[in-house]
């Protein structure tokens, strides 16, 4: 059986845990230990989780709920409160603790598992909006796909016609050149034919 570390309490000591630094911090890296939490940094060879740390989680939780000062007198801090402050009674401190205590816990609430329950059926609910949204943007977007294939196709068509109707346009222009070209160039030889001695 393992030695517990500190003496029995004496009750008239008013320390919640009237234990020596060292015995704190023996008692706190065993706790690491046996829960796989121990480590240390690797630049300053220091425990990485700290005793301090639970002093520093003790103030904000409590804080959640409770006036700050009240809060700072359980920590032991008298300096700057207010004489309000540090003149309350044990009793009225025991029972500020008591009613904000369960702000202090770090087990999951009771109903965690509705509470996971109740997430997982949302999520699912989402994941098959979501879905459906996503089925109706992909078939909305095939849609001006299609539309804009339809569009291209129909520009391409009539680039296409414009393009022969200039090139109709075109030859008729050039073939009506040619003919009067011919008729000149006939014109021409007529005259060459007629101005020659036989």
């Amino acid at each position: 059986m393992n030695k517990p570390y500190g003496a029995d309490k004496d009750i008239h000591d008013n320390r919640v845990f009237p234990f020596s630094d060292t015995n704190v911090y023996k008692m706190w890296i065993i706790a690491l230990e046996k829960t796989g939490l121990y480590s240390k940094d690797r630049k300053t060879g220091r425990t990485q989780l700290r005793i301090h740390q639970l002093r520093k989680y003790f103030r904000s939780q409590l804080a959640l709920g409770c006036p700050v000062d009240v809060v700072e007198v359980l920590m032991g801090h008298e300096g700057y409160l207010t004489d309000a402050y540090r003149r309350l009674p044990t009793k009225q401190l025991a029972e500020y603790y008591s009613k904000y205590e369960h702000l202090l816990y770090i087990s999951a609430p009771k109903d965690l598992q509705r509470i996971e329950d109740e997430f997982k059926a949302e999520l699912q609910s989402n994941s098959k909006f979501m879905h459906q949204i996503s089925s109706e943007q992909q078939t909305k977007i095939r849609n001006l796909e299609d539309q804009l294939e339809n569009i291209s196709s129909i520009n391409i068509r009539e680039q296409i016609e414009d393009a022969m109707e200039n090139l109709i346009i075109d030859n008729e222009t050039y073939k009506n050149e040619i003919r009067s070209l011919k008729e000149d160039m006939k014109l021409i030889r007529d005259s060459i034919v007629k101005t020659k001695p036989i």
